[in-house]
């Protein structure tokens, strides 16, 4: 009982700015215990939320201004994911710019020339990266926010409040789900764009005699071409499934723990492919020796792949089925 009538605040608070958000609670929770009977029953509690109405329709009311691009009510998670994911996809492409200048290497190239290419394309990726990310992380957030206002203007249920308070461990932050779509369309993209041979054949390593390439086989690629697809989908609706429930319930732990399972069956097939990764090996210990290196390398990706899948699955079980 109590835990519905904090619900409903919170549903109320969450969508208002944080210097009027103390205030409206505890008046909120002062009109409620107000319309309350002594000794209230669950009923009781029900119909008292019932008459007050919709959350969102009663947060215009206690609304001072007006509203923003970024409402309050998902404003802290917009912030949390600027300030984490928008470094971390910078750094990302800067080292594939990086990269993609190694792969051009020239002998004949000098170092001055060599280190101001690889200032300038690392500058460059990291800052289109940034505006790619702020841009795209920006308009998920402003279609969740008003497709979740939209919603709350049907008939209103008691069932549409937050399943779980802040703090809570069964809480998804909008932020974490709406980072991960990010991520997921942008290697879907990549990893795309490498299958259709957008992507030359570049040196992963080499010093002195010893070298290791990825090797692009065409044929090979255009063959993967349908698994990396199915892969990207099942990503992207595994966020989306985060993004509209935002807590962990079956369905949600239903969805990840089978997306995470069939892309696991996939990127392994994938990382099996004879003449994909590591088959122009050189590291001057004898052809057997790069052999088994080279199959070692791509055994220990594909068993971080696997452990990396366990721990996701075992977590959506546990925060399901077991936290409270």
């Amino acid at each position: 009982m109590d835990n519905l009538i904090d619900r409903y605040i919170y549903d109320v608070t969450r969508r208002l700015p944080e210097k009027e958000g103390g205030e409206v609670q505890k008046e909120l929770r002062a009109n409620i215990e107000d319309m309350l009977p002594q000794n209230p029953t669950e009923a009781d509690v029900e119909a008292v939320l019932y008459q007050l109405g919709a959350p969102a329709k009663l947060a215009d009311q206690y609304r001072q201004g007006p509203m923003c691009l970024i409402s309050p009510a998902v404003y802290s998670d917009y912030i949390r994911a600027l300030k984490w994911g928008l470094p971390a996809m910078a750094g990302i492409l800067m080292i594939f710019g990086i990269l993609l200048v190694l792969a051009g290497f020239s002998q004949d190239t000098t170092p001055v020339a060599m280190a101001g290419q690889l200032v300038g394309q690392g500058f460059s990726f990291a800052m289109q990266a940034a505006l790619q990310f702020f841009f795209w992380v920006t308009i998920g957030f402003v279609i969740a926010d008003r497709t979740g206002y939209r919603a709350s203007e049907k008939p209103w249920q008691l069932s549409d409040l937050p399943k779980t308070l802040p703090g809570s461990k069964k809480r998804i932050p909008l932020s974490d789900s709406i980072i991960e779509l990010v991520f997921s369309l942008l290697f879907t993209v990549l990893a795309v764009l490498y299958c259709l041979g957008a992507f030359p054949l570049f040196t992963i390593f080499r010093a002195g005699g010893a070298s290791i390439d990825l090797v692009s086989d065409p044929a090979i690629l255009r063959g993967l071409f349908f698994p990396v697809v199915v892969v990207g989908l099942l990503s992207v609706a595994e966020c989306i499934i985060k993004m509209i429930y935002r807590a962990w319930r079956p369905v949600v732990c239903f969805v990840v723990v089978g997306s995470n399972l069939i892309c696991a069956a996939l990127s392994i097939y994938i990382l099996s492919q004879t003449n994909l990764f590591f088959m122009d090996i050189s590291l001057g210990y004898g052809p057997q020796a790069d052999w088994i290196i080279g199959n070692g390398i791509g055994l220990l990706i594909i068993g971080i792949i696997a452990v990396a899948v366990l721990v996701e699955c075992i977590t959506a079980v546990y925060k399901t089925f077991v936290v409270k």
